[in-house]
């Protein structure tokens, strides 16, 4: 408890006296007086508040008004569901048509290409015919024109003609009995250097072409025919030439 603290002091009831009122003086207009309060005043009519209690009926539905509302709510939930699957189907259809249409794409181009190699492929193959018939004309041409100047040089120069001859004569065994000597009869005047080597006889041939001669004795016959070797040389060559042409690769398979 606080040092200040004092009780309070009791006034003892025989020193009480009567209670009387007290008011407050009146600070306010006369509208503001307690009799102004007191006093009824009118109100206004818009300051009234009326209640009213009305009875709600609920209204009774036929058959039809709910078919038609069924209906109603049945062409609304259609419509925007044809709305939305339109909108969808679009979007759908837009990406389904341009898959479709690539592929199309890709059909008619390879298609397109499988033709252009079709046509590509006709034009080559009459080229390539045409181009291995050329070559094989230009081969028999070559071989002719060979053959010519194997002939003309054989005619004509005496040291092919004695070339050949040796050759011949070398395959002949070694023995003393004479041989018989078939050439060309242009080839006679050109035997003058063998008739101071060998025994031989000549006969004149018209079968054999210039520069050609044939050897004869007991054991021996050697023919050297220049046509018949340029023949053999030729067909070799031929078939050369068409193995080039039927296997572009021949030596493919050579280890």
């Amino acid at each position: 408890m606080k040092k200040d603290f004092q009780p309070p002091t009791r006034i003892p009831a025989s020193e009480l006296s009567e209670l009387k009122s007290w008011h407050l003086p009146e600070m306010l207009p006369l509208t503001d007086s307690p009799a102004f309060f007191a006093q009824p005043h009118p109100r206004h009519e818009e300051d009234r508040v009326f209640v009213t209690d009305e009875e709600v009926v609920a209204q009774t539905l036929s058959l039809e008004d709910i078919e038609r509302i069924r209906e109603e709510a049945y062409q609304e939930g259609f419509a925007q569901g044809r709305e939305e699957g339109f909108a969808q189907g679009h979007i759908e259809g837009q990406a389904a048509g341009q898959s479709e249409a690539l592929r199309l794409g890709e059909e008619q181009t390879q298609e397109r290409l499988e033709l252009l190699q079709a046509i590509a492929e006709s034009f080559r193959q009459p080229l390539a015919q045409q181009e291995q018939a050329l070559a094989k004309h230009l081969t028999e041409l070559v071989l002719k024109i060979s053959e010519a100047v194997v002939k003309t040089e054989l005619a004509e120069h005496q040291a092919l003609f004695q070339q050949t001859l040796e050759s011949a004569l070398a395959q002949l065994p070694k023995q003393t009995s004479p041989f018989t000597l078939r050439v060309h009869p242009h080839d006679v005047e050109r035997l003058d250097w063998l008739a101071e080597r060998y025994d031989y006889v000549v006969q004149e041939d018209l079968a054999l072409a210039p520069g050609s001669c044939v050897l004869l004795n007991e054991w021996s016959h050697i023919e050297f025919d220049v046509e018949k070797r340029f023949a053999q040389v030729a067909e070799e060559f031929r078939q050369r030439y068409q193995l080039l042409y039927t296997d572009p690769h021949p030596n493919s398979g050579e280890a």
